[in-house]
């Protein structure tokens, strides 16, 4: 746990939002957050619809990847996991995906 307090003190990464609002804003941890509006800020830029489609899934998926929770609770989402945890998949302590 220390490890991981000391990269998010280190690197300044802002676990919460300043609003909490939408589910974008709850789920995902402001650098997150940054990272999806700027995705698709560029996907908005592709001409082609089929080819926007294909990586509008594509994105959607990884992002759903990506949210503030636990790897067993990915589709009930009780509350946002902004600290390390032991994940009962994998039988083991686990951190955030950005770390």
């Amino acid at each position: 746990m220390s490890i991981y307090n000391s990269l998010i003190k280190k690197y300044e990464i802002e676990l919460k939002q300043n609003r909490d609002k939408t589910f974008l804003d709850k789920w995902y941890i402001k650098n997150t957050r940054n990272e999806i509006d700027f995705a698709f800020a560029q996907l908005r830029k592709i001409q082609n619809t089929n080819i926007k489609k294909i990586l509008a899934i594509i994105l959607s998926r990884t992002i759903r990847s990506c949210r503030a929770t636990t790897h067993f609770d990915l589709a009930t989402l009780k509350k946002p996991q902004l600290t390390t945890y032991y994940c009962f998949k994998h039988k083991k302590s686990a951190n955030l995906y950005f770390l």
